[in-house]
């Protein structure tokens, strides 16, 4: 088994061969060692220039961003559960306001209560549970304001009840960390860490299963070797799920032990995914 000439541009990752570019700024230099190269490791927040450079010419490359940059923003995840036919909750996406002005057919269409989110923006933040045409209104007052401010884009998502809880489930190279985000209250509806969960690893390690073999099927199809991914599973025995909700390429480090702890198991994932390349 040849030794596999592993080119690094994550400064946290070191490799046999090792660059810093700050604001993805390529020379020749750098392309001539992208293609010797048989992996590259990029920054988990990789400039698109140096991503498709690295895509170009090296076919192992991590994190693999393609989805991230051919599928922009909470729309465009949308588009891609819907190409691969996975389960994921009713939506229906908007370019801007008057792309909604266009087509919005009114809530006989989408009855409430259903979820408003802006496609960009994590945490929480730019995500509403709408229960009434007042706060409809609102949610669209938001969104001129935010196309003001330049962030364009936005969706109207199905209610999923899920108990007050989700399911994260962070990929790194080949291997998967899994946790619950837990609400005290179970009718809450933000289950984020951010908005008051709290971590539990042990719950319902059946369910957390069933997860990670559909995201194991859609890793496999979208070739995403590091990203967190949230699950819901409903109340709804009809369909209790997994049930897709949204891919997180920059996630909080919290739920895997912190920062030190995640910078420990990417190290130990890369240098999995590493050994499990092709020679």
């Amino acid at each position: 088994m040849k030794k596999k000439r592993v080119l690094s541009f994550n400064p946290c990752i070191e490799a046999g061969q090792n660059f810093y570019c700050p604001g993805g700024a390529v020379s020749d230099v750098h392309i001539r060692a992208i293609k010797r190269a048989d992996a590259v490791i990029l920054p988990q927040s990789c400039p698109e220039d140096l991503y498709r450079l690295a895509r170009r010419y090296c076919e192992w490359v991590l994190p693999n961003l393609d989805a991230y940059f051919d599928y922009p923003g909470k729309t465009g995840q949308a588009r891609l559960f819907r190409e691969l036919g996975v389960p994921h909750p009713r939506t229906l996406t908007f370019r801007n306001m008057s792309d909604f002005e266009r087509h919005w057919s009114g809530p006989d269409l989408f009855p409430m209560p259903f979820v408003f989110k802006a496609s960009s923006g994590g945490e929480g933040r730019y995500v509403f549970l709408v229960t009434s045409k007042a706060e409809f209104h609102e949610c669209l007052d938001r969104a001129r304001q935010w196309e003001r401010s330049g962030m364009s884009g936005f969706l109207i998502q199905e209610f999923v009840p899920n108990g007050g809880r989700s399911l994260r489930i962070v990929v790194i190279g080949n291997t998967y960390h899994a946790y619950w985000r837990v609400q005290r209250d179970s009718r809450s509806f933000y289950t984020n860490i951010a908005k008051g969960a709290y971590i539990d690893r042990r719950s319902d390690p059946d369910l957390i299963e069933r997860a990670v073999e559909k995201l194991n099927d859609f890793c496999s199809k979208t070739g995403i070797n590091l990203a967190g991914f949230d699950f819901l599973f409903s109340e709804n025995r009809a369909f209790p799920g997994p049930i897709f909700l949204e891919i997180n390429y920059f996630f909080r480090k919290k739920g895997l032990g912190g920062p030190d702890n995640y910078f420990r198991l990417l190290e130990q994932g890369v240098r999995e995914w590493i050994c499990s390349l092709p020679d």
